[in-house]
């Protein structure tokens, strides 16, 4: 297990032990709500180096033993810096933390029933000369963790949840604004060894991104994304289920301009030595536009991808199933391979085309390079391909292309040149 990982879930376990002892401590002199939420303001500047507000920390032990909890409300850190957008690092509505203390004890496993934040503030800020009002907490001890070392517990996160978060990220050295809004997560997983398995599903209200610098001025707007995904890690070894969509997506950038509505994303398969990827990939976005120089060479385009995917990413190599491209009312059908094993990309791919209407396909080309290629031609008829792609593709060579065009129902007028239509 890689030693960041190691000293993570370490950590997590001995502040998980010293959370147990605090709740003996607590359970020993019966505390009460006020009782302990005086314990918690005290013991908090051993910890963090801020102002802060905490309004009632309780005890949830004599409910749900051997399950210990406590709920923490109206969690408030201050950490005023010049320039920021708030004075407020942080603010929480609600905080529950439940663990099985028997578990624990007994079994060797760390099992938390319940961590569960309800409504949330995060304000993170880096002035121009990189300090941050993040920098809140004492320096750590030296690190003791030897690189061999194993973590033996178990860990059962039964539900972890996140309702109506949001975030705000500026940083004054690179230029840069982002703002989350109404994040929704829910989430439980196991570890034991190196074998983990966890299922997530997470919404965003709305992402907001703007940078800006000399040299680059960007916007980025993300509205109603959605994930949820199932996964199952064995050593290198991940087996995946996920989906993600977005309701729209917005990209602007130095004359650029990229939009589309309805993106959706889905793949299910396995992924072998963090290398080999094999499984089945869908893609769909409507409305896609992209615009440079105010032109739109992409104007209100339907696309979507179905394909079986095999590919191995050390030798850039790409094998497609039985695939189809969509886009608009043209789909292509593919089957075949890629590959990249050094500067050459080495093409083999066979492809078909459903009947496609001449005039849907000259409407795609942007209209600067349609007037100038078709000025004074019109055409009309249906087109079908198929075609067979193989070779070398590099700066001196180009894949050798067999192809057979059928060409029904047409007609071509050049009134400049020919007195009628052919």
């Amino acid at each position: 297990m890689k030693k960041p990982l190691k000293i993570t879930l370490i950590s997590l376990g001995s502040l998980l032990g010293l959370i147990l002892i605090v709740v003996g401590i607590a359970c020993w002199i019966v505390l009460t709500p006020a009782r302990l939420t005086s314990l918690v303001r005290n013991q908090a500047p051993n910890f963090i180096n801020c102002d802060f507000d905490i309004e009632r920390a309780d005890l949830t032990i004599i409910k749900s033993f051997p399950k210990v909890g406590v709920a923490i409300n109206d969690v408030v850190l201050v950490n005023p810096m010049e320039g920021s957008p708030s004075d407020t690092l942080a603010y929480i509505d609600e905080c529950v933390v439940s663990v099985d203390v028997k578990k624990f004890l007994k079994e060797d496993q760390i099992i938390i029933n319940e961590c569960r934040l309800n409504g949330g503030y995060v304000n993170l800020f880096t002035d121009y000369q990189g300090r941050s009002n993040l920098d809140i907490f004492p320096p750590s001890e030296p690190d003791t963790v030897e690189e061999n070392s194993e973590f033996t517990y178990g860990i059962d996160l039964a539900s972890i949840k996140l309702n109506n978060i949001s975030v705000n990220y500026t940083d004054l050295t690179q230029g840069m604004i982002a703002d989350i809004d109404g994040l929704n997560m829910s989430a439980k997983g196991k570890m034991k060894g190196n074998s983990i398995t966890g299922n997530v599903n997470a919404s965003l209200q709305k992402i907001a991104y703007q940078q800006a610098s000399d040299s680059l001025s960007m916007a980025v707007n993300l509205n109603g994304l959605k994930f949820e995904g199932d996964a199952e890690m064995n050593g290198d070894n991940v087996k995946a289920d996920i989906n993600a969509s977005s309701s729209s997506f917005m990209y602007e950038s130095n004359g650029q301009l990229a939009e589309f509505n309805n993106f959706a994303f889905s793949y299910n398969g396995d992924v072998n030595n963090f290398d080999a990827i094999k499984g089945n990939v869908e893609l769909g976005v409507n409305d896609l536009t992209f615009v440079m120089d105010d032109e739109a060479l992409v104007n209100k385009a339907d696309i979507k991808l179905i394909t079986p995917l095999d590919a191995t990413l050390s030798t850039m190599n790409v094998e497609l199933g039985a695939s189809q491209l969509g886009f608009n009312n043209i789909f292509i059908n593919l089957i075949g391979k890629v590959a990249m094993p050094d500067e050459n990309i080495v093409v083999d791919l066979d492809l078909n085309t459903n009947t496609i209407i001449v005039e849907e396909l000259i409407g795609l080309i942007p209209a600067s390079m349609r007037e100038e290629l078709l000025a004074g031609i019109d055409v009309k008829g249906e087109l079908q391909l198929v075609a067979k792609v193989n070779g070398v593709y590099n700066e001196t060579s180009m894949p050798v292309v067999n192809a057979e065009v059928k060409y029904n129902k047409g007609m071509i007028s050049m009134p400049e040149m020919l007195p009628y239509p052919v």
